[in-house]
């Protein structure tokens, strides 16, 4: 009897060491918001090209912001729910898409309105270029307020401070 209480003692402490650690945690939280941040400054960077009017940089910063967008989504893919906990996960996944679908289509749009010559871009199309711009702040904000909501209780389930998630915040 005694050798089973043991053994049951010991199959239950094995069992529940093998859980995920508070440094796994915090591993795992750091590659995604790196991520995010990565993804992040390269929509910076394409608004910040969207202000000079040069659609030639507009292009290339484009194009630069989707290949950094295919990356980090393609690293949270790769890293999977945490222990099969998707809290974290989920939200970073959508907000990578949420960024790559305002690159594909009001980003796009946008690039395509600058294109008109001076002599043809008319009122209607700024007014199309700010609703899409508001569109894309709107949109992203929703996203990465959500991402933030879930980087926080993923830090207090996992016992963890996680302090600066205002600092990817988007600039409007």
């Amino acid at each position: 009897m005694r050798f089973l209480f043991f053994t049951v003692i010991s199959l239950v402490l094995t069992l529940s060491a093998c859980g995920p650690t508070k440094e796994d945690a915090i591993k795992y939280s750091n590659s995604i918001v790196d991520s995010q941040q990565e993804a992040s400054k390269q929509i910076d960077s394409a608004f910040t090209a969207l202000n000079t009017y040069d659609t030639v940089l507009i292009a290339k910063t484009i194009k630069k912001a989707e290949a950094q967008i295919q990356d980090s989504k393609t690293k949270i893919e790769s890293l999977g729910d945490f222990h099969g906990d998707s809290l974290l996960s989920a939200p970073a996944q959508k907000y990578m898409t949420t960024l790559d679908n305002h690159l594909k289509n009001e980003f796009k749009s946008i690039y395509k309105l600058y294109c008109i010559p001076d002599s043809l871009y008319s009122e209607e199309n700024r007014l199309e270029s700010e609703k899409l711009s508001k569109t894309i702040n709107s949109e992203r904000k929703d996203a990465l307020d959500k991402l933030i909501k879930a980087q926080l209780q993923f830090a207090t389930k996992y016992e963890f401070s996680f302090e600066n998630a205002s600092d990817s915040l988007p600039k409007e």
